[in-house]
């Protein structure tokens, strides 16, 4: 997490788990209310600076397995493209190296 962004750790609380292939998950920011969710689950990425993300083939954090737990990325930093069983944290701009190592570890 960075100073400039409010990460949504996915717990029972932000209920940013299990997010299957017919779940949509959409990013929220203070200029942009909250896209489609599905009725199992409700995920609120949410950042001061991060623009509205529709899950999409072009949005790397979207259409994720339904064991995959997808967080909030910041705006200046790419989110990991998860796989099955595959955890994708919140990551900010100085924190991209850990991401890609927890998410190597995690495919192998």
């Amino acid at each position: 997490t960075s100073s400039k962004t409010k990460s949504a750790a996915t717990s029972r609380e932000t209920k940013c788990a299990t997010a299957s292939s017919q779940t949509k998950c959409a990013a929220t920011s203070s200029k942009t209310k909250s896209a489609t969710t599905s009725r199992e689950t409700k995920c609120a990425a949410t950042s001061s600076k991060t623009k509205s993300a529709t899950t999409s083939r072009e949005t790397k954090c979207a259409t994720t397995s339904s064991k995959t737990k997808c967080a909030a990325t910041s705006s200046k930093s790419k989110s990991a493209t998860t796989s099955r069983e595959t955890k994708c944290a919140a990551t900010s701009s100085k924190s991209k190296s850990a991401v890609s190592r927890k998410t190597k570890s995690a495919a192998n």
